[in-house]
């Protein structure tokens, strides 16, 4: 039988490439065009959820999940695209006439 783990760390790849090509994409063009802040901010949230939810398990007494360490990864390369978001848009937006 197939430990579900394995399931979620996929998903949890997965979106990690997401944020990779993003954020290159990102870096080659200069450009933050069509990118949600809110978005951006909301999948932050919910990685840092994930950490919380696996310190919980281990607090209670359960082993520290492996997948607590992907969650964490992909929470700071979550910040890191929302920082360069932010940072881009503001060099971007056009000057007030």
């Amino acid at each position: 039988m197939t430990d579900p783990k394995v399931f979620e760390m996929a998903m949890l790849m997965s979106f990690s490439a997401g944020w990779y090509v993003s954020i290159f994409q990102m870096l080659r063009t200069g450009r933050a065009s069509g990118k949600s802040i809110h978005f951006i901010a909301t999948a932050t949230v919910g990685y840092l959820l994930g950490c919380m939810a696996k310190l919980t398990a281990w607090r209670v007494g359960g082993p520290l999940d492996w997948t607590f360490y992907v969650y964490s990864w992909n929470g700071l390369v979550c910040i890191a695209d929302l920082l360069l978001v932010l940072y881009l848009t503001r060099r971007t937006r056009p000057l007030p006439a």
